[in-house]
């Protein structure tokens, strides 16, 4: 009997869509309703966003603090989420540590706001545990897609994830955006560009997003050139013309591949 019991259990919560400890939405619900809310918007041509959100140090809290205090914490968080968000939109607890924000009719400058707002709301909020005293951070990656025909919510969710890695990369308690035309002018001589891998570049192209990958884009082609070559060699396209005055024109854009 207490075995049955046990299944059924089981069952129920791997067939949930809430996540039980902060009573937020979590993966499977997002996975379900995620391209529904995109499908929405291409009909109606309106704008969505997606935020990916990182608890910064919530493991390290986790193993000094414990199961019991870490846990709290994370339901704080979870309401502070939810209280800086509109009523239509979603979120959810997809890891231990990591959120997601589904925001539908929201453009640019809205997702950036309630990012910011998010951001603020963390630094202001303190925990204390016994004599100790300490606040939380958070990392987001935020991606408002152009959107067009065939664009899938799995991409959206892959470029906020990698934004929301090279937010943490960067030391966390950041928020990454797309970077417009003015913010890249005010960025100081010599500081480091983020150098996209091609699987970032093909993830941008998927969504429309392709400032920043023209602006790498010898170094993206460097990259893939010793495949193009062998795909020349290997399938007989008869472009070994072509192949040569592609590395040449590298060459001179002083790319060595």
């Amino acid at each position: 009997m207490a075995r049955k019991l046990e299944q059924a259990t089981l069952a129920l919560e791997q067939g949930s869509t809430i996540d039980p400890l902060t009573g937020l939405a979590n993966e499977r619900y997002l996975q379900e309703h995620g391209p529904e809310l995109l499908s929405f918007a291409l009909r109606q041509n309106q704008p969505i966003s997606v935020l990916r959100l990182n608890v910064d140090k919530y493991q390290v809290l986790y193993k000094k603090k414990g199961k019991q205090v870490a846990e709290k914490v994370l339901v704080n968080i979870g309401r502070i989420l939810s209280a800086a968000v509109r009523a239509e939109d979603t979120v959810a607890r997809v890891g231990l540590d990591k959120f997601a924000i589904v925001m539908p009719g929201a453009n640019e400058k809205l997702a950036r706001k309630t990012a910011e707002k998010i951001h603020l709301l963390m630094q202001k909020t303190g925990y204390r545990i016994g004599n100790a005293r300490f606040r939380m951070t958070i990392s987001a990656g935020v991606v408002t897609p152009t959107i067009r025909e065939g664009l899938e919510f799995d991409e959206i969710l892959q470029l906020a994830e990698a934004r929301l890695k090279k937010a943490i990369a960067e030391g966390g308690n950041r928020l990454i955006f797309e970077e417009d035309k003015a913010a890249r002018k005010k960025k100081a001589p010599g500081a480091i560009r983020h150098e996209l891998t091609v699987d970032e570049a093909l993830v941008l192209i998927r969504a429309g997003e392709l400032a920043k990958v023209k602006e790498q884009l010898p170094s993206l082609i460097c990259k893939i050139y010793p495949l193009m070559n062998l795909g020349n060699k290997q399938l007989r396209l008869g472009l070994d013309g072509s192949m040569i005055q592609l590395k040449e024109r590298l060459q001179q854009l002083k790319q060595k591949c």
